[in-house]
């Protein structure tokens, strides 16, 4: 009795965690069948491999955010922003907004981010619309390159 309760909480918990929001229902369940049978071990064991089938990747903390492509290779997060300096070389400052709901009052609020992105052409200019994509890191704070060009900025 005991071995059944602790290996099914073992395994549900490592099924939720490496499975991500998707893979943790079923993890969980998968994790709590075979803990129950088996033990601690293959509990775990099983509520990762169930987890990673339903969806995610083990050790994915946003579900969703970077999948795997048919050829093996992972697919870089975009974001959309606007260029709001341009005064270093090779970098750009770029304001990403975003609209999320208030998790109380339900109102929808403007959440903003600066990210700096490696511009290897010097070409984005203050005020333009731009795509940036994740990449490995280039300096401290620069973990994003400017993927296209959107639109340029207004000049009066």
């Amino acid at each position: 009795m005991t071995g059944q309760t602790i290996g099914g909480t073992t395994g549900g918990t490592a099924g939720g965690t490496a499975g991500g929001t998707a893979g943790g229902t079923a993890g969980g369940t998968a994790g709590g069948t075979a803990g129950g049978t088996a033990g601690k071990t293959a509990g775990k064991t099983a509520g990762q491999t169930a987890g990673k089938t339903a969806g995610g990747t083990a050790g994915e903390g946003v579900s969703g955010a970077a999948g795997d492509t048919a050829s093996g290779r992972k697919v870089a997060r975009q974001l959309t922003g606007r260029v709001v300096s341009d005064k270093m070389n090779r970098t750009v400052t770029v304001l990403v907004e975003r609209r999320v709901t208030h998790p109380l009052y339900g109102k929808i609020v403007t959440r903003s981010k600066k990210y700096h992105a490696h511009d290897e052409t010097n070409e984005c200019k203050e005020g333009d619309l731009v795509t940036i994509e994740e990449c490995r890191p280039i300096s401290r704070t620069k973990n994003w390159r400017v993927a296209k060009l959107l639109e340029r900025a207004r000049t009066v």
